[in-house]
């Protein structure tokens, strides 16, 4: 059972922290990340923040059996495409949403293009909003959501 601070009523959602590193020097240059797993109802999502660097072997266990992923691609700052497709491979969430890259003109110069990352990867949706609904009948998919600015 989780307390919600603003409330102290009970929340349905179990909420889980893990931390990570924001980069190969072990945090040194971009400091610590958190991955955040909620889970309620029948439902599992993860947001794993700006991680980049690999997850251990326990963390990937914690995060088998998500609905839903939502992952850096873009590199520079947060793990890259080939990074975030192991991870992809590893974790198998039903739906995958690659976040932190550029689109277009949309994004930071430095980072890579979400095409960089679709490349490898196939059965993959364009939204034309920035918002998916998932419950129980969304189909497997990576969802590539509307990017603006």
């Amino acid at each position: 059972e989780i307390v919600t601070r603003q409330t102290g009523r009970a929340s349905p959602v179990r909420s889980t922290k893990m931390l990570t590193c924001h980069g190969r020097e072990g945090g040194r240059l971009r400091g610590e990340n958190t991955i955040h797993l909620r889970e309620g109802g029948k439902l599992r999502v993860a947001h794993v923040g700006d991680v980049g660097c690999p997850l251990s072997p326990a963390q990937k266990a914690e995060l088998q059996g998500l609905d839903a992923a939502m992952v850096p691609v873009g590199g520079f700052y947060t793990i890259g495409p080939q990074e975030a497709k192991a991870l992809l491979d590893d974790l198998r969430p039903k739906v995958f949403l690659p976040m932190h890259y550029r689109m277009g003109a949309v994004g930071l110069p430095a980072v890579g293009q979400v095409e960089d990352f679709l490349s490898l990867v196939e059965n993959y949706v364009y939204y034309p909003t920035d918002t998916l609904s998932l419950d129980e009948g969304t189909k497997p998919q990576i969802a590539v959501l509307h990017c603006s600015v």
